[in-house]
C-alpha cells in the first residue's frame, strides 16, 4: 500500500520491540521561554499531591490474530465514541477496523472492505449519532484508491468517490454539516516521491475533487479541521517542510507559517486553531504562534480541543529502542505532561478526541510479544 508517511514514522520510532513494561512518557512540552523541569519523587512524608488528569488504559478489541491498530478517534457524547484503524500486518493491513464505545465497553462494529487486497481507515469524524465519516484507502492489487465510509445510525456503508488515476489515499476528515464535509490526503505514489496534496468535498449529494495549490514537488495533507464552512484548515508537508492550507469558503490557499519540522494534526476550538507535529502552534485569528516544544525527540501525531483552555496533544517519544506514548495538556497557560499507567510493550498514541466537560480519549497501538495490538486510553483524575 502507499503508506510513506506512516512507514517513515514507524521506522523512525519503532526500531525494535521493547520487552517488559513501558509507561507513558514523563517528558512535558515546554512553552516558549520555559525551563526544563526535572522529575522528582514525592517523599513519603510530603503533603498529598494536587489532583490532576492522567491516562487510564481501557480494554479494546483485537479481532485479528495477525494484528490490529487504531489510527483515528472521534466522540459525539461520553457514551458514543468511534475508533477506526485496520486489521492485519502493520505494514500491509488487509481489512478496516471500526470499534465503538457505548459507555461500558469497546466493541467491533461491522465495516465494509471494498479492496480485494488491502483496506485501512486512518481518520474518523462523528458529527452526531447518525452522521459520521471515516476515511482511508483500499486496493485491489493496483494503486490505492480513496476510501470513504459513512455511518447513518444503523450501519457503515461505502460512500462513492471519484476514481483517481495514479491512486490516492485519505488521511483526515472533518464533518461540518450534513451537506458539508472535507477529506484530505494525497494523490499519486508516495513510495516513489510523487505524492501531491489532495482534497475531496462532500456537498450532501456526492464527493468531488477540490483543487489544492500546494506548489510543485511532493506534498501531503495529514489532517483537517473546521471553524466553520468558510474557515477550514489542513496541515501536512511539502518538500519535508510544514504545509498549512486554508479554505475560505471559495478556494484553498497556502497560509504563512514560519516553521521547520513537520505538522501532523490540526484541531479547532472556539477562538483558536491548534497544529502539532515536531512542535505546537496556535492560531489566534490573526497569526500563528509557537506555544510549546517537545523534549527528548518526541513527536506529536494527534490534537484535540475541548475548549480554548482544555487542549490535548498525543504522540510518542523514542525510548529504549521502541516508543513510549506521549500526552500533553494545555490548560490555558502552558502545556504540561499527562502521565499514564504502565502498559506492556512499545506504545504510541496516534489520535485523540475531547469533549467539553472532561471526556478525553486517545488511541493508537502497542507492540508486545511480537504482536501489534490496539491501544485505547481514557482521561481520569488522580491524586497519586
Amino acid at each position: 500500500m502507499n503508506d510513506d508517511l506512516r512507514r517513515s514514522l514507524r521506522n523512525g520510532a519503532i526500531a525494535a520491540f521493547v520487552a517488559g513494561v513501558v509507561g507513558f512518557s514523563l517528558d512535558a512540552a515546554l512553552p516558549d521561554g520555559g525551563s526544563t523541569p526535572e522529575a522528582t519523587r514525592t517523599p513519603a512524608t510530603a503533603s498529598p499531591p494536587t489532583c490532576g488528569p492522567m491516562w487510564e488504559t481501557v480494554p479494546s478489541a483485537d479481532p485479528d490474530p495477525g494484528g490490529s491498530q487504531l489510527l483515528g478517534v472521534s466522540a459525539t457524547t461520553r457514551n458514543e465514541v468511534w475508533a477506526v484503524g485496520a486489521r492485519g500486518p502493520a505494514e500491509a493491513p488487509v481489512a478496516t477496523l471500526v470499534e465503538r464505545w457505548d459507555g461500558e465497553r469497546w466493541q467491533v462494529v461491522a465495516s465494509p472492505n471494498p479492496g480485494a487486497v488491502a483496506n485501512v481507515l486512518r481518520a474518523v469524524d462523528a458529527r452526531s449519532s447518525d452522521d459520521a465519516w471515516a476515511v482511508g484507502s483500499s486496493s485491489s492489487g493496483a494503486e490505492d484508491q480513496p476510501l470513504v465510509l459513512h455511518w447513518d445510525g444503523v450501519s457503515w456503508t461505502v460512500s462513492p468517490v471519484p476514481f483517481v488515476s495514479g491512486g490516492a489515499s485519505l488521511r483526515g476528515v472533518v464533518a461540518i454539516a450534513p451537506d458539508d464535509a472535507w477529506a484530505v490526503g494525497f494523490a499519486g505514489d508516495a513510495t516513489v516521491g510523487v505524492e501531491q496534496a489532495f482534497a475531496l468535498h462532500w456537498d450532501g449529494v456526492s464527493w468531488t475533487v477540490s483543487s489544492v495549490p500546494a506548489g510543485d514537488g511532493r506534498s501531503l495533507l495529514a489532517s483537517v479541521t473546521a471553524v466553520s464552512s468558510t474557515e477550514v484548515w489542513a496541515v501536512g508537508y511539502r518538500h519535508y517542510r510544514p504545509l498549512l492550507m486554508h479554505f475560505d469558503g471559495t478556494r484553498w490557499a497556502p497560509a504563512v507559517l514560519e516553521a521547520t519540522g513537520t505538522l501532523a494534526a490540526v484541531a479547532a476550538s472556539a477562538d483558536h486553531v491548534w497544529a502539532v507535529g515536531s512542535s505546537i502552534w496556535s492560531w489566534d485569528g490573526s497569526s500563528w504562534n509557537e506555544t510549546g516544544g517537545i523534549r527528548g525527540g518526541g513527536h506529536l501525531l494527534g490534537i484535540a480541543a475541548a475548549t480554548d483552555r482544555d487542549v490535548w496533544a498525543v504522540g510518542y517519544r523514542p525510548a529504549g529502542g521502541g516508543t513510549r506514548a506521549l500526552a500533553e495538556r494545555f490548560g490555558g497557560r502552558r502545556w504540561t505532561l499527562v502521565p499514564g499507567r504502565a502498559v506492556p510493550g512499545s506504545d504510541t498514541f496516534i489520535s485523540a478526541t475531547a469533549l467539553p466537560g472532561g471526556a478525553v480519549w486517545a488511541v493508537g497501538y502497542r507492540d508486545a510479544g511480537g504482536e501489534r495490538l490496539t491501544l485505547v486510553a481514557h482521561r481520569m483524575r488522580s491524586c497519586g
